[in-house]
């Protein structure tokens, strides 16, 4: 060989080396974060150094594996950078309640300290269950796909991700864990549960945020609606209403229809208020202080929050069959306007200030096949298996709950305004009491005592001379047990008064008609301090009343005028303030109800719904079957054909 030939062999062989060395670092999964510091140097260390601070975490992305659809399952929370607003990206963008629970998941990782390395071999990867989500190689989901887990900053930057797999054995609260793309597994003490994807676990579960012991009045739609090839079928049940009677409910109106012929006007059967269930009742207002929903979707545009639709929802196909696969049907009324009527009827709910949430029942998310009204064991085996139902919520102001207030008449003239208050103390102060009857008051102990009754020709008791006395005579204070007794009714004339008392001039009946006299002369209130307040003075028989000058009554008419004027715009300005809060109440709740289908349980719904099954106690008539189908049939309240069916 010659030399140029070994040179070129030489040549060829270090290329191959290079090339070797360079296709070994490609392949191999990057750990150089592990080789500059060692694997030892990580034991009980940080695994995430520089993520210390809980707050700078402001988005969380969960993947896992779903086995039913062969794909991975993203889950997203999000702070929006410029309103500081959590939302679920992966839940069209819903209102996220993420504050702490972001906080809680973030800790999760903070100071998460490394107890073992087992591996750094990536084929030990399926036995510790740390197979990355994501990787295109993974086809289906077993105990080898684990969960990967990324916080980011607001710069949307990595701050920490993680790949959780199986529990340790024999060592609990332990999981083998890795970061994706490097190969060493870790063995870290992790409480998985912090870190979860639980839509319910991120957002405001109490859905309606209002409290049992505030509803007033409930009213129960009872039918079905559905649209078939052949045209719409609706079968209408019952409406019953009930109200808040302290503790109870009482039944104020019950209609029952014939479903074969709901155009027909409703019967209004006989029943007994005190058979109405209230454990039904009691469940029903239960389930809406405590109604949870576990999905949503968003609706198309076009619905408004009070579910009525524009003109162009009626025209969007796509927008329709958004609302007809879940049960709802915007319908024409008699004044041209769109409004939604459900497949499963509507439940409304009065709250104590005014404001009215109206819920509509529509299909059962996820099945083609719609259990049949009427037909309680296909309803009762969907409830089994854990489905739910789509609904929609929307808020009105109760307008019942804000009546006109009794306003006082204005009074045109003095004698006018005389005759109202005479009146209105007569009706204060109740009938009269019969002849003879008094009130007698005991002074010392500041109570009043019921009347009794005394001969109306009662005559004074007849005097007694009295007693002749050698000495001085002098007046004498009454004994103790004599203080209630009437004074000796004769007393010398001569014989001066006490300071502070009368002469003694007067007989006994004079005194009294005097002391008749004065407490004819006023009215006397006491207030709640114990002092006496004069709110009236009575004139005595023997005084005439004064006269006032037509310019005097002119000015106490006018003052008195203006008294009820500002006591009628007081009573106004409070009820118009009460109807703007309660306004105000549902504007709020309706930006959070408008863009929304919820998924509820079946088990909620079955609570909500009121049927001659459950209504009263003991055994009803069983639900009746749905009416026939009819093409373009309209149902009752000037609905006409739903747009763009052909009927």
């Amino acid at each position: 060989m010659s030399v140029n030939d070994t040179t070129k062999t030489g040549i060829f062989l270090a290329a191959g080396l290079l090339m070797a060395t360079a296709s070994f670092l490609i392949v191999r999964p990057s750990t150089t974060d592990v080789e500059q510091d060692g694997l030892e140097a990580l034991r009980n260390q940080p695994l995430f150094k520089d993520f210390t601070d809980p707050l700078a975490a402001t988005e969380l992305k969960i993947v896992s594996f779903d086995a039913d659809t062969g794909k991975p399952v993203t889950f997203e929370v999000r702070k929006n950078p410029s309103s500081k607003v959590w939302t679920i990206p992966s839940r069209a963008d819903y209102p996220a309640d993420a504050v702490n629970q972001m906080k809680t998941a973030a800790n999760g990782l903070i100071d998460l300290t490394v107890l073992d390395i087992p591996t750094d071999n990536a084929g030990d990867h399926k036995e510790m269950g740390v197979i990355d989500p994501t990787e295109d190689s993974v086809k289906t989901a077993d105990s080898s796909v684990g969960k990967l887990v990324t916080f980011k900053d607001e710069k949307r930057d990595t701050i920490a991700s993680l790949i959780i797999g199986k529990p340790v054995k024999d060592q609990p609260g332990q999981l083998y864990v890795r970061k994706p793309g490097q190969s060493p597994v870790y063995v870290v003490a992790l409480d998985e549960a912090t870190i979860t994807s639980n839509f319910q676990a991120w957002i405001e579960a109490d859905l309606l945020q209002l409290s049992s012991i505030d509803v007033q009045q409930i009213r129960s739609d009872n039918y079905s609606f559905s649209v078939t090839v052949n045209g719409n079928r609706y079968a209408k049940n019952q409406t019953a209403v009930l109200e808040k009677d302290g503790a109870d409910w009482k039944l104020l109106s019950l209609k029952r229809y014939d479903p074969a012929n709901p155009n027909q006007p409703p019967t209004q059967p006989k029943f007994d208020p005190e058979k109405v269930n209230a454990t039904t009742i009691t469940e029903l207002v239960d389930a809406l202080d405590d109604l949870k929903f576990v999905d949503v979707k968003r609706k198309p545009e076009g619905l408004s929050a009070d579910l009525k639709a524009d003109s162009d929802l009626a025209n969007n196909k796509e927008a329709q069959a958004s609302l007809f696969t879940r049960g709802f049907f915007p319908t024409k009324n008699a004044d041209g306007e769109f409004k939604i009527v459900s497949a499963n009827g509507e439940l409304s709910a009065s709250t104590v200030d005014g404001v009215k949430y109206t819920l509509y029942f529509g299909n059962i998310s996820g099945l083609t096949t719609q259990p049949e009204e009427g037909d309680e064991a296909a309803a009762s085996e969907a409830a089994q298996e854990g489905v739910n139902r789509y609904l929609m919520v929307t808020t009105s102001v109760d307008d019942s709950f804000f009546p006109a207030p009794a306003l006082q008449p204005i009074p045109q003239t003095l004698e006018e305004w005389e005759k109202a208050q005479a009146a209105a103390a007569a009706a204060a102060a109740g009938p009269s009491l019969p002849p003879g009857m008094i009130i007698e008051s005991q002074e010392a102990e500041g109570t009043e005592v019921p009347a009794t009754e005394k001969p109306a020709t009662e005559k004074p008791a007849t005097e007694k001379p009295a007693e002749e006395n050698t000495s001085e005579s002098k007046p004498q204070p009454p004994a103790a047990d004599d203080k209630d007794k009437p004074a000796d009714p004769k007393v010398d004339a001569d014989q001066p008064a006490a300071e502070g008392e009368a002469p003694a001039t007067e007989s006994a009946e004079e005194t009294a008609a005097d002391a008749d006299n004065k407490s004819d002369a006023a009215a006397v209130e006491t207030s709640g301090s114990g002092q006496e307040t004069v709110v009236g003075q009575a004139f005595q028989e023997d005084e005439a009343p004064v006269e006032l000058t037509d310019e005097e009554k002119a000015e106490k008419l006018a003052v008195i005028q203006e008294q009820i004027q500002k006591a009628n715009a007081r009573l106004l300005e409070e009820r118009k303030d009460r109807m703007a809060t309660a306004q105000l109440k549902s504007q709020q709740l309706n930006q959070r109800f408008a863009d929304w289908y919820y998924e509820i349980p079946e088990s909620t719904y079955s609570k909500l719904r009121l049927t001659r099954d459950n209504l009263f106690e003991g055994a009803n008539a069983v639900q009746p079957p749905l009416g026939p189908v009819r093409p373009g049939f309209q149902p009752p309240g000037g609905f006409g054909p739903l747009p763009g069916l052909g009927n």
